[in-house]
């Protein structure tokens, strides 16, 4: 439920989707998430085991599972653990996943899924013109703002880093303001 995690939701819920079960934690940023348009969230902190989370997802899906499903975690293991929430024809848009890092994966969910796995790593120009264009159009009724949870001097930079890691931040800020 980190930035990548919170932009999907909003950008899922002005275009239109039905239901958006968004999984992460803390509380704080699932509150976000369902401001954002997030109509179920599970909170990781409180359910802890990934099966239960799966039963969760089918439960809120009618038994089938996700239709498309975006991991933008960053932590391994989310990558593998990502199919078993997706039904059968779906799509899984992976954004996260940066580190060179290995996990165990069995190919075979691919094809149990029948799925279509597409992976971004980065952004190009156009993207950030039309996510521009989105705050645009909606700078009205959503504050973005609420994304940057502390604001930090350069001097505290590495606070703010430290601050990222631990998830304390969903995003902060080093303010050049007064220098």
């Amino acid at each position: 439920c980190g930035p990548i995690g919170l932009y999907a939701t909003l950008l899922a819920s002005r275009s239109g989707a039905g239901k958006i079960i968004v999984i992460g934690a803390p509380a704080s940023r699932l509150e976000l998430a369902k401001e954002w348009g997030a109509t179920d969230t599970i909170n990781l902190d409180e359910v802890t085991a990934h099966n239960a989370r799966v039963e969760i997802v089918k439960e809120l899906t009618g038994g089938l599972g996700a239709k498309f499903a975006i991991e933008g975690t960053g932590f391994p293991a989310a990558f593998d653990q990502g199919f078993d929430f997706l039904r059968k024809d779906s799509t899984y848009l992976v954004l996260g996943q940066t580190s060179d890092a290995s996990i165990p994966f069995a190919p075979g969910k691919v094809m149990q899924k029948q799925c279509i796995v597409i992976g971004n790593g980065s952004a190009d120009i156009r993207h950030f013109y039309k996510a521009l264009k989105f705050i645009q159009a909606y700078r009205n009724s959503v504050d973005f703002s609420k994304l940057i949870t502390t604001k930090y001097t350069l001097e505290n930079v590495n606070e703010a880093l430290d601050s990222m890691q631990k998830g304390r931040d969903i995003k902060a800020a080093i303010d050049f303001r007064g220098r």
